[in-house]
């Protein structure tokens, strides 16, 4: 925040600077091209271009100033010296002087930076010089002070009015934001106005005195002193009520706001309103080792800190010595602020700043400060620095005498919440990693020697499918309630903590070796797998669980924590759900995951992947068809890797979706290349496996639509194989994203049907258009036992149902056989082809279009001959 704030000041200054300049220029052209050269008019008496600098110069010594609506509008009696210019001055001597004698009012007296006098002056003079030329049209030759020659000044004055107008409410909008200028420009414009019109007429009120009798100007003195002076009594007074009302209603807010930090927001925003500043702040230092010094701050409309702890001590020593005295310290930048407040008043990037004691009755408890005056009200005047020590000393009485014990009693409160913050997760109470750590390590120390500390570490198994599938609300319902499970296995003396994500942690404090460790992971397993319904969703969770115990000579904490997380990567590694204990040789192991797990995101990332493609023939011709591809790594030390060596850690580790994006495209793309090469062959099918964690993912419907529109492959020849563990999540989004996919064009295959959950419904609600027959069922038929019979009921099913079959993992022709007499319509399996690169499939396929791969089975035997009969010969 810091920082971007700095950038948007410095951007903010910049743009004030882009436009001076081009109001500057554009006053200069039209300077030089109407002003200069035009005639003076002929009047009895001339006023020289330093008497009407020296106008313009008294003028703007002293604005006046009027507040409005908590709005404070600035004005002057430019109009005054303009208009006598216009009648008594050539031309051209009136921007010279204006920009003279204002300008060392502005710098002098009024003390503007240079970006504000640069500002003020570029648009002063763009005024003045549009007011001469229209001045010029208007009066046409005839004399200044007649009826023809007030309008002309009236206008000529308008303009000029209308510019600063314009300029103002430009400036206003990128200093202090759209919606401030929007909000002052109508009363910019309509105070402008009256100011406008009142001074053009007293110049021409003097200008006639002038042109027929000069001394009666003499005239205008007196009262013009005596409205001078009732306006200042009138301001004075105004200021005065303002500011008693201002000071009541802060000591209204102090005393009878309920909560203390309440009442300081109330009394933050209250004072920046009043002093039309950015930023306000209260300080109360620090009493005690237990209470440190702490800050309420208000800094634009959104920006908020209640009694947050600050300071390093050196700061609060600078503070307190700044204050000591009991005066108002007024800083204006980091070099003003003293060695030691420096980096604190450059860290809260305070340009302007009033900082004033709280003063207790025997010590100072605490600093008030306003900062960043609103650039439109200019820097904070005597009287603001007045107000604002009677503020503070206000503020003190009732912080310290109506407010303090009340107070001491909040801020132990918010001392023991923050503690409890900062120990515990905020999402199921549990200790954090933190508070666990620390109750390992005083485990250790204090164990008897006859006891051992034991550390389980719980990792959820599938938790990121369940965020993908049902959101972040579902998943904060799931951790909170695996807490509640894990608090309902833990004796009172057992320490449960949540690391973060999904990852959870037990403490045995004394422990008799693995035995007790071992039965609580098998509660906590137990626990876990009860249904639980979420989002309308009936599921089971499930947890890997490692043990480590401290055993012989007394690990450290970290040691500890290692050893159980590498024991649960070992059960999950073998299968979800179960628990296991440390052992010397798992390190190792673990060590080797977390090598694989770096090569494999450096593979991803250099795409590293290549594909073999399977061909998948038509069981009657034995002709190629199609191919599935399936991905192999091609590693750059150990060569092409299979996928049973990386694919179950590219699911858990989310990689798979990258992974799975390239092989698609990659694959289609390949596919095409064959279509061109081999114009004459019938298009092939290419199938390509979807994993879970793919069919949740966001992208995985664009993932499709950009690689079929990459390479131009039609959508109707390509098939995504999902798994029967993905159908059978039965969520909504499952079904959506799959749906999502079929209005593609594409086909859905259940890969290896049969072995997890089939079910009939699933079939009827899934948009499947093949089903793949697994490997131990096609076994079944060369070996004679029954998966032969699931083989062929599966085929009936399928035909039943309207779907096409696909038979995998075929080797010998007596399968083959049978299969084409199941009437199962393709099938794939090294008995045809072991998955090839792409350049030997295509030597696989110059033999041309419909030549069988092997020798097709013989003619289908007759109707009503038994099939049996055929098999057993």
């Amino acid at each position: 925040m810091p920082g971007a704030s700095r950038r948007a000041r410095v951007d903010q200054q910049g743009r004030l600077w882009a436009v001076a300049g081009a109001i500057g220029l554009v006053a200069l052209l039209v300077y030089v091209l109407r002003n200069i050269g035009a005639e003076r008019i002929d009047a009895p008496l001339s006023i020289s271009i330093f008497a009407l600098a020296g106008i313009f110069y008294v003028v703007e010594i002293d604005v006046i100033k009027f507040d409005f609506r908590k709005s404070s509008h600035s004005f002057s009696l430019n109009e005054v010296p303009l208009v006598l210019g216009l009648i008594f001055t050539p031309p051209a001597f009136i921007v010279p002087a204006q920009i003279v004698g204002t300008g060392l009012a502005l710098a002098i007296h009024r003390r503007q930076s240079p970006l504000k006098i640069s500002f003020n002056l570029s648009q002063f003079a763009l005024g003045s010089a549009l007011g001469v030329v229209v001045h010029r049209a208007i009066l046409a030759g005839e004399t200044p002070v007649a009826l023809r020659g007030w309008f002309a000044a009236l206008a000529g004055a308008a303009v000029a009015s209308i510019v600063s107008v314009t300029a103002t409410s430009l400036a206003i909008n990128l200093a202090e934001g759209a919606g401030r200028a929007t909000e002052t420009r109508g009363e910019v414009a309509f105070f402008g106005a009256l100011n406008a019109l009142g001074n053009t007429m007293i110049a021409l009120a003097t200008a006639v005195l002038l042109w027929h009798e000069p001394t009666a100007v003499v005239l205008l003195v007196g009262p013009t002193l005596m409205l001078y002076a009732a306006y200042r009594a009138y301001s004075a007074q105004r200021r005065k009520h303002q500011s008693l009302e201002f000071l009541y209603q802060s000591s209204r807010l102090l005393t009878q706001s309920p909560q203390i930090e309440q009442a300081l927001l109330s009394l933050l925003r209250e004072a920046r309103e009043t002093f039309r500043a950015e930023a306000a702040e209260v300080i109360l230092f620090a009493i005690d080792d237990d209470r440190g010094t702490l800050r309420t701050s208000v800094r634009g409309d959104d920006e908020l800190e209640v009694l947050v702890p600050v300071l390093e001590s050196e700061v609060d020593d600078a503070l307190r010595d700044l204050v000591a005295d009991g005066r108002t310290v007024v800083v204006h930048d980091a070099k003003t602020a003293g060695t030691l407040v420096a980096p604190y008043v450059h860290d809260r990037h305070y340009r302007d700043a009033m900082i004033a004691p709280l003063q207790g009755e025997t010590r100072t408890i605490g600093a008030f400060v306003m900062a960043n005056r609103i650039s439109s009200a200019g820097r904070f005047s005597r009287e603001d620095v007045r107000l604002f020590e009677t503020l503070s000393n206000q503020a003190s009485v009732s912080l310290e005498y109506g407010r303090l014990e009340k107070t001491l009693a909040q801020l132990t409160e918010l001392k023991e919440r923050l503690r409890h913050q900062a120990l515990h997760d905020s999402l199921t109470q549990l200790a954090n990693r933190r508070m666990f750590v620390e109750q390992v390590d005083a485990a250790l120390e204090s164990c008897p020697e006859d006891r051992n500390v034991a550390v389980l570490f719980i990792d959820l198994d599938d938790f990121k499918t369940v965020n993908d599938s049902l959101g972040h609300e579902a998943g904060d319902k799931l951790l909170i309630a695996v807490a509640h499970r894990l608090r309902s296995c833990l004796r009172p003396s057992d320490t449960a903590a949540r690391f973060g994500g999904d990852e959870f942690a037990v403490l045995l404090p004394e422990s008799e070796g693995a035995v007790t460790a071992v039965h609580l992971a098998e509660r906590i397993i137990q626990a876990m797998q009860k249904p639980l319904r979420l989002a309308g969703n009936q599921m089971t969770v499930r947890g890997s669980v490692g043990i480590a115990v401290s055993m012989g000579d007394t690990p450290t904490s970290a040691e500890l924590l290692r050893n159980a997380d590498v024991a649960m990567y070992e059960a999950k590694t073998h299968e979800k759900g179960r628990f296991a204990v440390f052992e010397a040789g798992m390190h190792e192991a673990a060590i080797q995951r977390l090598r694989l797990r770096a090569e494999l995101e450096r593979a991803v990332d250099e795409q590293q992947f290549v594909l073999h493609y399977q061909p998948i023939v038509n069981l009657s011709s034995a002709a190629v068809v199609g191919v599935e591809a399936l991905v192999r790594w091609n590693h750059p030390e150990r060569g092409i890797v299979g996928p049973f060596h990386f694919i179950e850690l590219a699911e858990e580790t989310g990689l798979i979706v990258e992974i799975g994006r390239q092989v698609l495209l990659q694959a289609c793309r390949e596919v095409v290349r064959w279509d061109e090469r081999f114009p004459d062959h019938p298009p092939m099918l290419l199938t390509v496996n979807l994993s879970g964690r793919q069919v949740v993912a966001p992208r995985i419907i664009e993932d499709v639509r950009e690689a079929l529109h990459e390479t131009g492959l039609e959508a109707g020849r390509l098939v995504l194989e999902i798994t029967e563990s993905v159908v059978m999540q039965d969520t909504d989004l499952s079904l959506k994203r799959l749906d999502e996919l079929t209005s593609l064009g594409l086909s859905l295959a259940i890969d290896d049907f049969g072995t997890g959950y089939s079910s009939l419904a699933y079939l009827r609600r899934f948009p499947v258009a093949i089903l793949k027959v697994a490997k131990p069922f096609v076994d079944g038929i060369e070996e004679g036992t029954d998966d032969a019979l699931l083989a062929r009921g599966i085929i009936e099913l399928a035909h039943s149902l309207g779907l096409r079959t696909i038979a995998e993992g075929i080797e010998y022709e007596t399968q083959h056989h049978q299969l084409h007499r199941w009437s199962c319509d393709l099938g794939q399996g090294y008995h045809f082809a072991k998955p090839l690169p792409s350049e030997a499939l295509i030597a696989l396929l110059e033999a041309g279009p419909g030549t069988p791969v092997v020798p097709p089975p013989p003619p289908l035997p007759r109707p009503g001959q038994d099939l049996a009969d055929d098999q057993s010969s």
